[in-house]
């Protein structure tokens, strides 16, 4: 009896294995095998526009900066407004059918509606009261690459800090939530973003060496050309049906279009796109 007790512990851990390579289990710890396994890269297939990274004195060429926006024609301003009013009226309509007191997700229709205009956005980090960073995003971009679009092209001590922060103004809005895409933090068309510290303030920041020193005209015409002028063919919905088979080209810019003549997002629109391009009407 005591023999065959001793045995029995041995004899099951012995058709363990056997069970074990029956299966074609592997229950040894082989760090090769770890090692060969491809990594985990969840955003591996999401591709980066090109910034067009550049950046300007605000106190140089003032002056010439003004006449040459004033230049520019009307119709790449106007245009904005006038495809997003269709869009946000019927996303309102909709909205207040829905849920009257449903202002949040209203809100982030708009947004969408947004997002699916533009295809870039221009943002402006704002490094100091002279210095502006300026680069280009896809609206679906998180906020982590802007924040790291920010410590690759400038030099702070405190840039690596969780204190630092990015932030919108006004209102005083912190950009907090990496994961976020940059629309619904209502930077679409383009947006004036700072930075701040919770402890440090004024922060000493410097570009670096690497980075396009221009001036506001040639900041200017890059979001003219590839904001702007760049938006995405959109349809009116009465016409939808009919070209739902026809490939369009997204880079396009819309058809001529007869608006709603009420519209209380134009308003918000049209100031940030004239605080955005000065010389804008």
């Amino acid at each position: 009896m005591t023999d065959s007790r001793c045995h029995r512990p041995r004899s099951q851990q012995q058709k363990s294995r056997t069970l074990a390579e029956a299966l074609g289990i592997n229950i040894s710890f082989d760090t090769q095998s770890i090692l060969k396994q491809p990594p985990q890269t969840d955003l591996s297939n999401f591709k980066l526009c090109d910034r067009h990274t550049i950046a300007y004195d605000l106190t140089s060429n003032s002056s010439t900066a003004t006449n040459q926006t004033d230049e520019l024609p009307d119709s790449f301003f106007e245009l904005t407004p006038d495809d997003l009013r269709s869009i946000l009226n019927t996303l309102r309509q909709q909205s207040a059918e829905d849920n009257p007191l449903e202002t949040r997700t209203m809100r982030g229709r708009v947004q969408s509606a947004r997002a699916n205009t533009y295809e870039y956005i221009a943002i402006r980090l704002v490094i100091n009261s002279n210095t502006i960073l300026q680069g280009l995003f896809y609206p679906e971009e998180p906020l982590s690459n802007l924040i790291e679009f920010a410590r690759t092209n400038l030099i702070c001590p405190q840039i690596e800090q969780s204190d630092f922060y990015l932030y919108t103004s006004p209102p005083r809005v912190v950009l907090s939530d990496l994961k976020k895409p940059l629309f619904a933090y209502d930077l679409a068309p383009a947006s004036y973003v700072y930075i701040g510290h919770r402890t440090i303030s004024p922060l000493i920041i410097q570009l670096t060496p690497n980075i396009s020193i221009g001036n506001i005209n040639e900041a200017n015409q890059i979001v003219t050309k590839y904001v702007f002028n760049h938006t995405k063919s959109m349809n009116e919905d009465d016409n939808s049906n009919e070209t739902s088979t026809t490939e369009t080209n997204t880079t396009n810019r819309p058809s001529k279009r007869n608006p709603p003549t009420q519209n209380m997002d134009d308003k918000h629109l049209r100031d940030k796109f004239r605080k955005f391009l000065p010389g804008q009407k």
